[in-house]
């Protein structure tokens, strides 16, 4: 059984958002290919995240 690789691209681009003490990012992905997994789009959320807001 051969695995599907998810495919995405940011529609926008990802910029961190700071409200109050807490930190939010704007990061919207539109799904392609093999994407039926939203756990994916917000495993990928995090990482980037904790990249742009540290």
């Amino acid at each position: 059984m051969l695995e599907k690789k998810c495919s995405f691209r940011l529609s926008t681009k990802p910029h961190c958002q700071y409200q109050g003490d807490s930190k939010k990012m704007t990061l919207n992905l539109k799904y392609l290919e093999g994407c039926t997994n939203s756990t994916v789009a917000i495993s990928l959320r995090r990482e980037l995240l904790s990249l742009l807001c540290p």
